[in-house]
Parts: structure tokens; C-alpha cells; sequence
């Protein structure tokens, strides 16, 4: 499976978390922005600062999720790599008992 593959499988897992740090990213950004005019300027924001505030908002919203969703690929891939290590030392464990069998039969 290719890497976007993996990533895909690894966001409909995790999809939930992803969308909600999402939505705090979008909600912080937009709080900060409109928050920063208010306290700046002394009285309330106009349409430009609305536009800026959900642009920076939709940017911190995808930079989280985002975020969230390359850390749980990367601890997917670490699982991934857990497993074929237990897996390779199983099939070790395999190969020195039949080498061990076979000395024993000489």
C-alpha cells in the first residue's frame, strides 16, 4: 500500500480527533483575531476583520488537523514496525529450534 494509502486507512480511524482539534484551531484563530481588534482598536470589528479572522481561523484549523493526523500515521508506522520486529523474532525463534532438531537427529 502506498503512503498516501496508509494515511488515508490511518484518517478514517482517527477522523473524530482530527476534527475536533480542527475545529478548536478554527475557533482559537478566529477568536484571536477578533479578539486583538476589539482590544486594539476599542470598539467593535468590521467586515475586513471578520475575513482575516476566518482566514486565519481555516489556517490554523488545517495546521492542527493536519498535526493530529501525521502524529497518529507516524505512531501507526512505529506499531507497524513493533509488529514486524515481534514477527521476524518469532520466525528466528522457528529457525534456531529447527537447526536445534536437526543437530540433535545427527
Amino acid at each position: 500500500m502506498s503512503s498516501i494509502g496508509h494515511i488515508l486507512t490511518t484518517l478514517g480511524k482517527v477522523i473524530g480527533r482530527v476534527l475536533l482539534w480542527a475545529l478548536i484551531g478554527f475557533v482559537v484563530g478566529f477568536a484571536a483575531v477578533v479578539g486583538t481588534v476589539f482590544f486594539r482598536l476599542h470598539h467593535g470589528p468590521g467586515l475586513f476583520t471578520y475575513v482575516a479572522s476566518v482566514l486565519v481561523g481555516l489556517v490554523l484549523a488545517y495546521a492542527l488537523g493536519a498535526t493530529v493526523l501525521m502524529i497518529a500515521a507516524v505512531t501507526a508506522a512505529f506499531d507497524a514496525a513493533r509488529g514486524a520486529v515481534q514477527d521476524a523474532g518469532a520466525a528466528i525463534g522457528d529457525v534456531e529450534k529447527g537447526v536445534g532438531a536437526l543437530e540433535h537427529k545427527r
